[in-house]
């Protein structure tokens, strides 16, 4: 009788994040980088309005509880864009260089005493280490995305309603990354166990008209047979190598996702995109349009 040895295969480690702990993560990243390289982002230089006439360089102090203060500043627009070497036609995102306080410049990315700061691109905020008079005229310069994605994770759930998205902070056009319960497994190939893993994934598009959603569904249903690499995001922060600190700012180390994905030590696992399907249009309110995309993500086994 041969040795029997019992216990698990294919997994080594309770605590290495696994294909679905990571697969919102990957997705996400995916789609920021892609977007970004196709014109989905914003310059906004100084002076910066949009059509509502809100003047998008100028920062107010943020409603938060942990803002008391007077050091929390926060642009209208979120998710600053901190990837290098991008360009569209022409045109690069903006490097933020540092913060006008009352027509002071004070150079980036941390200013100089006492008006000390470090930069929130997630929140798109300026955190001063001491507090700042509030009438005071607090400018960037910056780029944000055009299109924002969030995972479940992010939204505490995906209830989807004006209060909602509200609560979260969620800025259109938008994308709401939501994993399904349509889970399956398809023997690799003879003479193993390995599996194929096929892992259903909606695509929650939030828009403020229809023309937005639909360029934005296009753009995803176009995916369709798509392989992408999925990274190993526990090997990037042992590294060093991730875009964010804990506090938001970007880490000066960083490497940009489509370096990450050239570098063999980051892959965790080749993925395609087997198919891609529109299931529904909504009209959330008189002013947000929704739709779903649904992917099929196929993973291929180490």
């Amino acid at each position: 009788m041969s040795n029997y040895t019992p216990g698990f295969h294919h997994i080594d480690s309770i605590g290495r994040r696994q294909v679905l702990s990571s697969l919102e993560d990957n997705i996400k990243s995916f789609l920021d980088w892609s977007f970004v390289n196709i014109g989905g982002f914003i310059n906004v230089n100084i002076p910066t309005s949009n059509i509502a006439n809100s003047l998008l360089h100028k920062l107010k102090l943020a409603t938060d509880p942990a803002n008391t203060s007077n050091t929390i500043w926060e642009s209208e627009k979120k998710d600053w864009i901190y990837e290098t070497g991008v360009s569209y036609s022409g045109m690069q995102p903006i490097e933020i260089s540092g913060v006008y306080l009352n027509n002071n410049f004070l150079v980036g990315p941390t200013g100089y005493q006492p008006y000390t700061y470090s930069l929130d691109y997630k929140n798109g905020r300026v955190v001063f280490d001491n507090p700042v008079n509030q009438n005071s005229d607090v400018e960037i310069e910056y780029s944000y995305r055009y299109v924002q994605s969030y995972t479940s994770s992010e939204m505490r759930g995906l209830e989807i309603n004006n209060e909602v998205l509200s609560a979260n902070k969620v800025q259109l056009p938008a994308i709401l990354i939501e994993m399904t319960d349509r889970t399956s497994q398809k023997p690799w190939e003879l003479g193993n166990s390995k599996n194929l893993f096929y892992q259903d994934i909606l695509l929650h598009i939030l828009a403020n008209n229809a023309t937005q959603r639909n360029n934005i569904s296009n753009a995803l249903m176009l995916q369709k047979d798509k392989g992408f690499y999925l990274y190993d995001i526990d090997q990037i922060i042992q590294n060093g190598v991730y875009w964010y600190n804990t506090d938001g700012s970007i880490n000066p180390n960083r490497l940009n996702y489509d370096t990450i994905l050239n570098d063999p030590k980051y892959i965790f696992k080749k993925a395609f995109i087997q198919d891609a399907t529109i299931t529904e249009f909504n009209l959330i309110s008189s002013s947000i349009y929704h739709n779903i995309v649904r992917w099929t993500v196929e993973i291929f086994p180490d």
